[in-house]
Formats: C-alpha cells, structure tokens, sequence
C-alpha cells in the first residue's frame, strides 16, 4: 500500500521536429495495421486577441464552406491614475479557412444566444429598473421582457435555440418555450442542473445535466410538462450535440462518440472521431456541433503568450492510416496520460510529416485492486521480449520503469544531449542529472520535478550540518539522542516512518540491484526494525495540526526534523517560516552517498535500447520540451511542479520577479506585486509571518540548491521486494516474530529474488 501511495504522489500533470527519419536497419519490423476514425481539421482563423464567446455557438455553412460566430476581445488601458480601465469588445465574424469574409459590432453583450435564418437572438440582461431583467432581443432590438416566466428569474440562463414554433430557454433547472413574439408556450422543471437542449432524429426533445444519479440526461416532455428517468452518460464525456443526421454526439476523453441511449440505465458511446488518429489536441478541444458523423466543429483552446485563444476548426473524416506506409514510433505508457502530453502527442503527429506517434496503451488493465496492473503487465511483456516500444513513458518507482533500468534496456540520451543546441547537459538541473542517471549513462528525462529531504537548523543537528549526509544508523543514533521534551518528527507512526525518514526509495540503502546483493539482516536494519516497532500507530500518533502551534514548536527546537518538499518559489520561503530561522541545513533521507534528496516526477521519458528509430525519438522528446517551454508562463510566483530545465524555469518565474510573498504562520501564504492597499514590511502583515520578496537573488539560490544531486531513481525498490519487506515486516509490528527473525526471512527471501531476477 505504501509503494502505492509513493507512486499515486509521483502521478500528482514551440518548434517543429527536426526531420524524422528512418534508419538504414531497423531493429523492429515494420509496424502493420490501420488507424481508423482519422479527420482532418480546418481552421477558421479569427484575428489577433479575438477568441469565440462560449455562450453563442458559431454555426457553420456547408454549402457556403463558411462559419458564423460572436467573438470577443478584452483591452486594457493604464490611465494616468494608475488604475487600470478594461473594456470588451464584441463582433460577429463570418469566416473562412482563408480568414475574415465579414464583420460587424454586436449591438449587446448576450448571456446567451443562437444564429437563426432571420438574424442573430440572444437573451440579454438588463439593469435600468432597480431589479435585474432578462430580455430576448432580436439583433439589438428587445422583443420582450421574460424575466418572470423563467425558473429563478432566469438568473442561471444556460442557453438558447431555435424550436419549429419560436425559441427553448435553457435556465439551471428548467426548460421555457417561447413564441418568437415572446409569448410563454410551456415551462418544464426538473430535478438537477440542466446544461444543454438538444433533440434527436425523431423530433424529441433532450435535456443533459448533472442529477442525483450522476451526469446524465433526461426526455423533456412539453406536453405533460415533465422530465423522463435519467440515463447516465459514460463518466468520460464532458457535453453531447445533436448532429444534422438525428444522432447524439459527445465529446469523450478519446474523441467524439455517438450515443445510443437505453430505455433506462446508461448510455453507450460509439467511437467516431478519433482525437490521437486525427493528430487533434483533445484535451484542449470542445465539441460546438456535429454534422452527419463525418464532420464536426470543433473549438480549440490554445495557448497564448498573453491570453487564450479559442479557434473554430472544421474537422471532416479522412482515409484511414496504414501504418505499413509511414514511419513510426510506438510510445508505451501504464498509466493514463496527462493532458499536457496528450497535446505533446496530437501537436507532433501534425507538425512532424513523415513520422507519427503511435500509442500502446496499458492503463486500460489498471483496476480499483490493481492500480499497477498495467505497468507490470508492460514490464513483463518487456522482459520476455513481446513489446518492443521505442519510445516510454512511465512513471518514476513503477515496474515498466525498473526493468528497462535494471535490465540496462534503455538507451543513453547523454549523447543526444551533447549533440543538441537546447535540451543541453547544462540546461538541465543537477538534481535530475543524477536522479536519472546509472552507471554515468542518463535513462530518462522528466518534463519537471520536485526535490523532498529531511531538514533542520545548524543548531539541533550540530556536528552533523556537515553537508555530507548520515547513514541509517547516524539517524538512529541522532533519535537516540534526542532530549525527551524533543520530537525526531512531526506525527511519526510505524506506517508513515519508512517514507517521512528514510524518503520515497525507503530501504534502497540495503539492496544492491547491480550486484544482487542484499544486506536486511545487519545490524543497522534490526535497530530499524526495533525503533519502528517503539513508534505509535498511525491512530494513536499524535500529529500536530494546528500550524501555529506546530510553527511555535519548531521555534522553540522542541521537533528535530521537518521534511522539506521544494516545489514551488513559495515554499522555498516557507522553510524559514516553519524554522523561524534561515539557518536551516537540508541533511536529505539516510544514504550510502552524501545529502540523500530525493526526486519525484509526474513521468519521465525512456528510450528503449531497442528503438527502431533513435533519431526520430530524440526529435519526439526535444519537441515535448520544446512545447512545455513555449506553454510555461505563469501570473502569480508558484511552479507545481519545477521545470527540469533551467531555461523552461527562468521562463516560468520571469513574471514573478519583483513580487512578493507573504508566508504566515498559520500555514497560510499570499502572493502579491508591491502597491497601495498591500503591505510593505513584516509588521504591516493581518498576521504573525515573514514578508520576502522574490528577486534574483532569491531565484538563483533555488537554482543552486535544485543543481545539488539527488537520489538515483533507478536504484528504486523492485515492487516485488517491496512487497516482501511490507508482508514481514507487518507481520513483525504484529507480533508474529522477532526483528532478527524478520530480518533473516526477509534477507532470505530478496535474495532469492534477486538470484532469480539477474
């Protein structure tokens, strides 16, 4: 469960590609099969600064080749004051794939609206009388006032669309009728959030929305004037269309599905659009409306240098892929894909030519009782020779990762770094050089990172703020030493003791992979063992909660160790805070090699020593950190997680130079830029803290200290001993057995192990 835990954390996520070329021998046969559900998309480009107003859905003109929409453009002006004046634009647009055709100011800022053949109508608000009015307007004429017959004074007004007799107003839980002179024809409630109308091929009328049963929909019926029984939607669709051709399309996390809705219980989805296929940014796409089942609009979000944009892009199906005709790369992951890299993905495939992207995906056989069923699945298959993928993605600490380390069976980007004139040695921290090297060869490489240690101040660790680290046995004997009045550490129980003091590689220190080796039944290991079994249960360890007491404990020396998670330019302040003091020391976790700080990431990319294309994949992972580096901005002075190069880092905090930062001692924190109305100096603070700024110099110590080496993640547990150390050791704190029998059954059995895992 403890591993479990150590990997569920490490989950917690613009250049073209150089020429993508095959290799004169191919260490793999050539790739067979078919993409199928492959689009082409359009784009109907709008002008700088102009993105689609979500509330309107554009509308697109096959005949014409055209699309209509409503989009917006907000400017802000500094006026002399100081204060700053910011104004939005709005503006039909009549596009195509070459650009604008057509362009006019919108005469109302609508809540919502809809194109119709007689113009554009929308419902607006209106504010001249003392209560707040919802009015439909026709162009900018009002044509009536139908506040009063909307659910809740249409203050939750979802939606508009035409009906064969007038318009449907869509509110938070209702559906209202209206003739197009504004007369109420009928109203249905019902029991949820409505988010959108739709009907289907036979004329009936949908509402989905988020029930009592979960996201769903329901038949609205305007003669009885009610709702059907839900049907729940796959928990993977985030908005369903109607298409021209009667059938119900969704947005799914794979690409767009057609519906088949039961009489009751769930609806089933049909992939049709393939987003991976079709080199689509799924992640970043909404589905607008949906033709006959091979064209859709699509709207795509995309990042921009000083605000999003939103573009229509028109995506029409395609002849299917044989992958026999093109080159490839298979890319292997066990565990679902982030949304940054998924956009990696699509944003290659499109841009590359004469290369893409082909993904194995072995998280579908993860399970509620097996989260790491398909990492070990991939390491197996692996190991035996079945899978051959060129490129992986993993997850630090999983077995699909360790294999290919421990069997020595990636292949060492050093070389391609050496030769690259932006993902160099030097533009890449220390800590990940390390963290991410055996044997001197580099096997991976992380988009971004964080660094956890142990850490105190020079006074409670006296001779040991050395700066050259402890083993196990210097912290136990540092434990030992310790006044009674004096807490080792914040909350210390048996479960939680192997991860709080000796960091997420644990027992690494008492296994040698390389040379089968083991060492669980010296001394060192039983006084562990005994000190574990002198601790609390988790449920009766008494953690301090209250971060003003817990800071006050800190302040007077009374706890000896604080784990230190350095993630963020906030938290490198935080550490003084807590401390009370900037005399603090990182001693890192117990290790055989100096300051033992451990590295945790999201993922990291391996290129396995078998890739049929080395090339073609450095080009894959340049451009993946090409692509971070040009998303990485940032608006207030907090990285989640730090970028793993210094470029991609200096670009992330460049906007926060000159803030300030306010860390309180309650645990609270505050980030500003200096001004009237903020404070100035520590006592000006609401509450007892530290005000830092965050400058250069600030900046560059972190630097510093993220240029310290870290652990070898490579030297990381097996799962299977992991799980033998757990099982003994349980059975150990349970009373089953003394520590030196644990230890020699454990001794035992991982060399074994190891015997067997050469």
């Amino acid at each position: 469960m403890k591993r479990l835990l150590i990997l569920l954390t490490a989950l917690s996520l613009l250049l073209p590609a150089a020429g993508c070329r095959k290799e004169a021998v191919d260490q793999n046969p050539p790739r067979t099969g078919v993409l199928t559900n492959v689009f082409r998309g359009t784009e109907y480009p709008l002008p700088q600064g102009w993105r689609l107003t979500e509330t309107v859905p554009p509308v697109f003109d096959p005949e014409a080749g055209t699309v209509r929409c409503l989009a917006s453009r907000r400017t802000e002006t500094e006026n002399e004051d100081g204060t700053i004046t910011s104004d939005l634009a709005l503006r039909f647009f009549l596009l195509s794939p070459d650009g604008v055709l057509e362009e006019e100011d919108a005469p109302t800022n609508p809540l919502c609206g809809t194109f119709v053949s007689d113009g554009f109508w929308c419902l607006a608000e209106d504010y001249e009388t003392r209560s707040r009015r919802v009015l439909l307007k026709h162009g900018g004429k009002t044509i009536a006032d139908v506040t009063d017959s909307l659910d809740n004074g249409g203050r939750y007004v979802r939606q508009l669309r035409e009906d064969g007799e007038g318009f449907l107003i869509l509110t938070e839980g209702a559906v209202a009728a209206f003739t197009k002179t504004g007369s109420l024809r009928f109203t249905v409630s019902g029991l949820g959030q409505f988010v959108s109308l739709l009907r289907d091929g036979d004329g009936a009328l949908w509402a989905e929305g988020y029930f009592r049963e979960g996201h769903g929909i329901v038949s609205v019926d305007p003669e009885t004037c009610s709702t059907g029984a839900v049907l729940l939607l796959p928990s993977d669709v985030t908005g369903v269309s109607a298409g021209a051709d009667g059938n119900l399309y969704a947005a799914a996390r794979d690409g767009i599905v057609r519906l088949t809705l039961p009489e009751d219980g769930e609806a089933a989805g049909e992939l049709v659009l393939s987003y991976l296929n079709s080199s689509i940014d799924g992640p970043n796409a909404a589905l607008l409306a949906a033709a006959d089942g091979d064209t859709f609009l699509l709207r795509e979000y995309r990042k921009g240098e000083v605000t999003d944009e939103a573009v229509p892009v028109l995506c029409r199906r395609a002849e299917d892929i044989d992958l026999s005709t093109v080159t490839t790369l298979e890319l292997a992951h066990a565990f679902p894909l982030g949304a940054s890299l998924r956009t990696f993905i699509a944003a290659y495939n499109k841009s590359s030519g004469d290369c893409r992207i082909i993904v194995s995906d072995y998280s579908s056989r993860i399970t509620d009782d097996d989260p790491l069923a398909g990492a070990n699945q991939l390491a197996f298959e692996i190991a035996a020779g079945t899978a051959r993928p060129d490129l992986v993605i993993g997850v630090p600490g999983a077995e699909d990762v360790g294999v290919l380390v421990r069997k020595s069976l990636f292949a060492d980007l050093g070389p391609f770094m050496k030769k690259d004139d932006f993902l160099t040695p030097d533009n890449l921290f220390g800590a990940v050089k390390t963290a991410y090297a055996s044997d001197g060869r580099l096997w991976g490489l992380p988009l971004s990172f964080h660094v956890s240690s142990l850490r105190s101040t020079k006074e409670i660790l006296g001779s040991r703020a050395n700066g050259k680290g402890w083993s196990v046995a210097d912290l136990l004997d540092f434990a030992e030493s310790l006044p009674d009045d004096v807490r080792l550490l914040n909350g210390l129980s048996r479960e939680g003791a192997a991860l709080s003091l000796l960091g997420p590689l644990r027992y690494q220190s008492f296994l040698d992979t390389k040379r089968a080796k083991c060492s669980f039944d010296s001394r060192d290991f039983i006084r562990w063992l005994n000190f574990l079994a002198s601790l609390p249960s988790a449920r009766d360890a008494h953690a301090m909660r209250d971060n003003e007491e817990l800071y006050a404990l800190y302040h007077a020396g009374k706890i000896a160790l604080a784990e230190d998670h350095v993630y963020d330019l906030v938290n490198w302040f935080r550490r003084e805070a807590i401390w009370g003091t900037d005399e603090t020391v990182r001693i890192g976790y117990p290790s055989s090699s100096g300051d033992g700080a451990a590295v945790t990431s999201e993922t990291v990319f391996l290129m396995t020593k078998f890739c049929s294309s080395p090339d073609a994949a450095w080009d894959f992972i340049r451009f993946c950190f090409r692509e971070n580096e040009a998303r990485s901005r940032l608006d207030i002075p907090m990285i989640p997680m730090i970028p793993a190069l210094k470029s991609t880092f200096d670009r992330a905090v460049s906007r926060t130079i000159g803030a300030w930062a306010a860390i309180y001692y309650d645990g609270s924190l505050m980030t500003f830029d200096p001004g009237p109305g903020y404070p100035a100096a520590e006592d000006e603070l609401e509450k007892p803290g530290i005000l830092r700024i965050i400058d250069e110099e600030a900046v560059g110590r972190l630097k510093a200290e993220l240029d310290l080496p870290g652990f070898p993640i490579g030297d990381a547990l097996p799962s299977a001993v992991d799980e033998i150390i757990e099982e003994e050791i349980s059975a150990f704190l349970a009373g089953a057995t003394s520590a030196e029998d644990c230890a020699a059954k454990i001794q035992s059995r991982v060399s074994i192990w190891l015997a067997e895992n050469k």
